[in-house]
């Protein structure tokens, strides 16, 4: 499960507005780790798991500006992990 800091609305909140790269690298720190875990134990693989993780991340940077609308990170993560890591179990078979 990911531990939810309390400030993590207001780090989401000003990589969406302004575009704040230390917003992300403090957002990144503290989610990276739980996206790999979580995608380690269904793949089995580390690479897979990395790229997988990685790969939500850089969603979660491109899509910036649409954070300000989602009122709760964790389920759009959630939502977000979910896709990734399904197709590349699928894929991998």
């Amino acid at each position: 499960m990911i531990k939810k800091p309390p400030f993590l609305t207001d780090v989401v909140n000003e990589l969406a507005i302004n575009n704040n790269e230390a917003s992300y690298k403090v957002m990144f720190s503290y989610l990276f780790n739980p996206l790999l875990h979580f995608s380690f134990s269904l793949l089995k693989s580390r690479e897979l798991a990395e790229e997988v993780a990685s790969n939500i991340m850089f969603i979660l940077w491109q899509r910036r500006a649409d954070l300000l609308f989602v009122n709760n990170i964790y389920a759009f993560i959630i939502a977000r992990r979910c896709r990734p890591v399904y197709n590349a179990f699928y894929w991998d078979k």
